[in-house]
């Protein structure tokens, strides 16, 4: 079933008709990206945004306002099945796109898209947002069997880039995430519960193991022991809520759930946390240092590539070493200061929306020839 987003101003006479294909059941920065690169080009290109029947209200609406006309494809999953595979390439050839994109969470997803994709005999690129570290050999040599299939893959930052090339991916390019800047909110700080007299540290994203809030909350144990005048919140949703809800140490974070506006909140913190078991460029990041919120994030990915000096980088799985970066910034308002001045900067130079679809656009126009 189809559903029409809405028109905006019409592409120019060389728009291209762009299928996007998200598998995903959630809204993550993942789909942040299509909204954002589908919404900058608009105005050049016909997108429409192939989801899974999985897809949440919340992804189907958001591309929709990105200006792209939304499909729902049947059996189209993570994994999907054979019919899947089927139905995708039965709405391929009815809409008749131009070029095929793919957007891959990470390594082990998509491969029914790649494959309808390439079986259509259209051109095909995809997007890898992460490389999951650990995964079984065997399903490491089928998940670069699918990767082999796009004319391009782009890497969303130079970690996952250095992935596919071990992969034996030929093709790949790097092109960073860039995000638009969040809107600063002036009643921010109220909103997080945030009170003046108290410090106030930041998580923002999905409560998976992935992104580490157990880590935050140990942390957070030995931060409060010393400074009681400090305050944890985590703006986000996801599988992990029952399992850190049951630990000890996460009494002293409040876990707030989703907020649609969630990156214009982190203008209110004063220290924003990111202490992710892996990443590739997350968005969260992004935001943080658009916003000019000093940053203290793993040392994981594309993490160190993007904020080189701007932000106070530790070891993944060490809640003491994380407690303690916490307290001596705390403790030093100059050099937080300094850190979120040289981020902001930094943010506004390399990491814009408009630079990242411009670069896709020359990938598009390249892949067509």
């Amino acid at each position: 079933m189809a559903q029409a987003g809405p028109p905006g101003s019409a592409p120019s006479g060389g728009a291209l008709v762009i299928a996007v294909v998200s598998c995903a059941d959630t809204f993550a920065g993942a789909e942040h990206y299509l909204e954002l690169l589908m919404g900058e080009l608009r105005h050049e290109h016909r997108f429409t945004a192939m989801v899974a029947g999985a897809a949440p209200a919340l992804a189907r609406a958001r591309f929709a306002e990105a200006g792209a006309s939304v499909e729902v494809v049947p059996g189209l999953s993570r994994h999907s099945s054979p019919m899947g595979v089927a139905a995708m390439m039965r709405a391929l050839e009815r809409m008749s796109p131009e070029l095929v994109h793919v957007n891959l969470t990470d390594q082990g997803d998509g491969m029914g898209a790649l494959l309808a994709g390439r079986l259509s005999r259209r051109p095909v690129v995809a997007t890898l947002h992460n490389a999951v570290p650990g995964r079984a050999r065997w399903r490491e040599r089928v998940s670069r069997v699918f990767l082999a299939l796009p004319q391009r893959t782009v890497a969303v930052s130079a970690s996952v880039g250095r992935y596919l090339a071990e992969a034996g991916v030929d093709g790949h390019m790097v092109i960073e995430n860039g995000i638009h800047a969040p809107v600063t909110d002036a009643d921010a700080r109220a909103q997080l519960g945030g009170e003046p007299h108290r410090f106030l540290v930041c998580g923002l994203g999905r409560l998976h193991r992935q992104k580490g809030w157990d880590i935050l909350c140990r942390a957070a144990m030995l931060v409060t022991e010393q400074r009681p005048d400090v305050d944890f919140v985590v703006l986000g949703e996801g599988e992990e809520r029952s399992r850190l809800a049951a630990m000890a140490g996460c009494r002293a974070v409040r876990f707030v759930g989703h907020r649609p506006e969630a990156p214009t909140l982190l203008a209110g913190a004063d220290l924003m946390v990111l202490p992710s078991r892996f990443e590739a460029l997350p968005l969260s990041l992004l935001e943080a240092m658009h916003l000019g919120v000093p940053v203290i994030a793993s040392r994981v990915g594309g993490v160190p590539e993007a904020v080189d000096d701007t932000a106070v980088l530790v070891s993944p799985e060490e809640p003491e070493q994380l407690a303690q970066a916490i307290l001596a910034l705390m403790e030093d308002p100059d050099r937080r200061r300094q850190l979120a001045l040289a981020a902001k900067a930094r943010a506004q130079r390399l990491f814009r929306a408009d630079r990242m679809a411009r670069q896709t656009a020359a990938l598009y126009a390249s892949v067509l020839g």
